[in-house]
C-alpha cells in the first residue's frame, strides 16, 4: 500500500510551526515571512514526491535504475557469473537472479535462476536404476543420484574442421549465461550437467530446421490467394484463412533467381518476343519492389509498349460487372528505342494479352526514374475483357528499332471488391513473408489424420505449449503432456482440447523436458 505524500501546504504547516510566537513572526498569506516559507515547502514536497516515487520503482529490481549500483553493491556484484554486463537490462537480470539464489536450490529456484538470465531450461533429476523401473529408462548406479541435467535452449555447437589448428578440440558447446550462476547455487554434494535443444518450433515461417513431415497421398489446402491448392504427397501444407480478403496478384514479389526468367510479369508491344530478367530487389519504405529489365527481339510497330503483372500463365479472371480494384507503384528507370511523350500506371480490363482500351488510371509519371504509386476500382463492363492487370503503359516507341527498359514495380495489389484493400491493410503488412512463406492470412501447418510431424529432439519425456488456430482464424494455446521421443525423433499428436475446437493449423509449441 503507498503511503500518502505530504504536498505543500504541509509542509510550509509545518515549518510555520516552529516559529517562535509574537509579533515580529506574523502566519498570514500576504506576509513576506509566509511565502518565503512556501518556496522552501515547495521544494520540500517536489522532494518528497520525488522520493516517494523513487522508493516505489527502484526497491523492485527490474525496475531499478538510479539505485541499480545500490542493489549491485547489497548483492556483491559483478561477479564472476554476471562480470562484464554493461546494458541496464543484463544488470537488472544479474540482481534478480542473484536474490533468486538465496532461495532453496530446489529444481524451480533454478529455473527461475536462469530464466532471469534469460534462458528459458527445464531440470530433469536422475535416480538409481532399479529392477521395477520401466526398461527404456537409462541404467544408473548410485553416484547418478547426486546429478542432475539442465536442459535449455541456445547453446552453439562448434566442430573442428580441417583447416583449424591441432591444439583445437575436436567439439566445442557455447557456455550460456546461466551456467556459472547455476553452479554455484547446486548444493556442493549435485553435479549439474548442461544440455541443450530446441524446445521452441515456430510454424509460421516454413517447415523448421529438425522437423520432418510425411503424408502419404495428396491433400488440398487454401493458399494465399484465397484458392484450393493440391499438394503432393509429403509436402507440407500452410493453411491460410478463409473469407480473407486475399491479393489476387499471381507473383506480387517478383520472386525469381536473379538474372533468370520472371513468372507473373510479361511485357507486350510490337508483336515482338521479348525476355524478362529480373535485375534485383529490395525494401522501399518497408515495401517490396522488383527491378525488372525487358529486351525485345524484335523492332517495334506499335504505338505503346505495355508491362503487366498478373499476366501471362496466372490472369485474374473477371466476369462482366464485376469490380476489382488495385494499387501499386512503378518507375521506368531506363529506356532505350523511345521517344517517351507519356508514362502511366494503369488498371486494365483485357481479354487474353489484347488490352480493350478499357482502364482506369491509377497514376502518371513526369519521366524516367520518378515513383509513382496510386490505386483505381474498376467494375468491368466490356463483355470481351476476361481478366485484368495492373499495367505500365510507355507511349511513343521508335518504330523499326528493338527497344529495351528497366521498371521497376513496387507490391501490386489487385482485389475483388471497392475499396481497395491497402485501404485497411497496409501494403507492408499484405507483403509480409518470413522464409518465403506469405504472412497475410496465414493459419499455420496444417495437420489432419495421417500426416505425421516429428521434432528432433534428445530421447526422454516432453510437455509442450501449443499454439494453433481453427479454420475460422480463432488462436487458442493448449498444454499437452506426454510426448515421447525415441531415437532423437518426438511424434507430434493433437492434445484432446484443441481437437475438440478444432484447432487443427499448427502455429508454434514450446517444449519442456521432463525426462
Amino acid at each position: 500500500m503507498t503511503a500518502a505524500l505530504l504536498g505543500e501546504a504541509e509542509f510550509r504547516a509545518a515549518l510555520q510551526a516552529l516559529l517562535p510566537r509574537g509579533a515580529a513572526w506574523p502566519r498570514h498569506e500576504d506576509a513576506v515571512l509566509t511565502r518565503f516559507l512556501g518556496a522552501i515547502a515547495a521544494r520540500q514536497a517536489a522532494f518528497h514526491a520525488r522520493v516517494g516515487d523513487l522508493s516505489e520503482r527502484e526497491s523492485y529490481p527490474p525496475l531499478a535504475a538510479e539505485m541499480l549500483e545500490d542493489w549491485e553493491r547489497a548483492l556483491g556484484l559483478p561477479d564472476p557469473c554476471s562480470a562484464p554486463l554493461t546494458l541496464l537490462e543484463q544488470r537488472r537480470a544479474a540482481v534478480v537472479a542473484r536474490l533468486i539464489e538465496r532461495l532453496t536450490p530446489t529444481p524451480a529456484t533454478i529455473e527461475a535462476v536462469s530464466l532471469a538470465f534469460g534462458v528459458r531450461v527445464s531440470v530433469v533429476e536422475f535416480e538409481t536404476h532399479n529392477c521395477e523401473m520401466d526398461c527404456e529408462q537409462p541404467v544408473t548406479d548410485e553416484a547418478w543420484a547426486h546429478a542432475f541435467q539442465v536442459w535449455g535452449s541456445g547453446r552453439v555447437v562448434t566442430d573442428a574442421t580441417c583447416e583449424d589448428d591441432c591444439e583445437r578440440p575436436l567439439r566445442a558447446w557455447s557456455t550460456l549465461p546461466h551456467e556459472c550462476a547455476v553452479r554455484r547455487l547446486a548444493p556442493a554434494h549435485t553435479v549439474p550437467l548442461f544440455g541443450s535443444f530446441t524446445d521452441e518450433w515456430d510454424f509460421l515461417g516454413g517447415l523448421p530446421a529438425g522437423a520432418t513431415f510425411a503424408r502419404a497421398a495428396p491433400a488440398n489446402r487454401l493458399n494465399h490467394r484465397g484458392q484450393i491448392e493440391t499438394m503432393a504427397a509429403n509436402v507440407p501444407r500452410f493453411n491460410y484463412q478463409a473469407g480473407q480478403t486475399y491479393n489476387e496478384t499471381s507473383n506480387p514479389w517478383g520472386d525469381g533467381a536473379i538474372g533468370g526468367a520472371l513468372a507473373g510479369f510479361q511485357a507486350l508491344g510490337g508483336g515482338g518476343a521479348w525476355t524478362l530478367t529480373k535485375l534485383g530487389d529490395g525494401l522501399l519504405d518497408g515495401v517490396p519492389y522488383v527491378d525488372i529489365e525487358a529486351v525485345s527481339t524484335t523492332a517495334t510497330n506499335t504505338n505503346n509498349i505495355y508491362l503487366t503483372t498478373c499476366d501471362g500463365a496466372l490472369p485474374i479472371a473477371t466476369t462482366l460487372g464485376e469490380t476489382l480494384s488495385a494499387h501499386a507503384g512503378a518507375a521506368l528507370l531506363e529506356a532505350e528505342g523511345f521517344a517517351l511523350s507519356a508514362i502511366t500506371l494503369r488498371f486494365y480490363e483485357l481479354n487474353g494479352a489484347l488490352r480493350t482500351g478499357s482502364f482506369s488510371l491509377m497514376a502518371a509519371m513526369s519521366g524516367l526514374g520518378a515513383l509513382a504509386e496510386g490505386g483505381a476500382t474498376r467494375t468491368f463492363s466490356n463483355a470481351s475483357a476476361n481478366n485484368a492487370a495492373v499495367v505500365l503503359d510507355m507511349g511513343n516507341p521508335i518504330v523499326g528499332v528493338a527497344p529495351r527498359f528497366v521498371a521497376r514495380v513496387l507490391f501490386p495489389v489487385v482485389h475483388r471488391g471497392a475499396p481497395p484493400l491497402t485501404a485497411s491493410v497496409p501494403v507492408s503488412v499484405l507483403a509480409a513473408r518470413r522464409n518465403g512463406v506469405p504472412q497475410y492470412g496465414l493459419l499455420g501447418l496444417l495437420l489432419e489424420a495421417g500426416e505425421e510431424l516429428r521434432l528432433a529432439v534428445p530421447d526422454g519425456t516432453y510437455a509442450a505449449t501449443i499454439e494453433a488456430a481453427t479454420p475460422a482464424g480463432a488462436v487458442n494455446t493448449y498444454s499437452a503432456g506426454g510426448f515421447f521421443a525415441a531415437n532423437g525423433s518426438l511424434l507430434f499428436a493433437w492434445p484432446a482440447a484443441a481437437v475438440g475446437d478444432g484447432a487443427i493449423n499448427l502455429r508454434r509449441i514450446v517444449l519442456r523436458k521432463v525426462t
